[in-house]
């Protein structure tokens, strides 16, 4: 929980200069393309950076890759 409220003060301290590229889950630390179909029904995704969801420990999405 203090990693997902650090991302959260990181991105709105950065506004809008982080590239979002990503839906990262944060219960399962999956990261996601924002158009694969797992990401439709994800109550606790939220849009970052790849790198940023590899630095908090995600994994790519065994579907899509986590890439566009």
């Amino acid at each position: 929980m203090k990693k997902f409220i650090i991302v959260l003060l990181c991105v709105f301290a950065c506004g809008g200069a982080m590239a979002y590229d990503v839906m990262y889950n944060t219960k399962t630390r999956v990261y996601h393309n924002p158009s694969c179909g797992s990401v439709h029904n994800c109550t606790n995704c939220t849009r970052m950076d790849s790198s940023e969801a590899k630095r908090l420990g995600g994994r790519p999405c065994g579907h899509c890759g986590g890439k566009k």
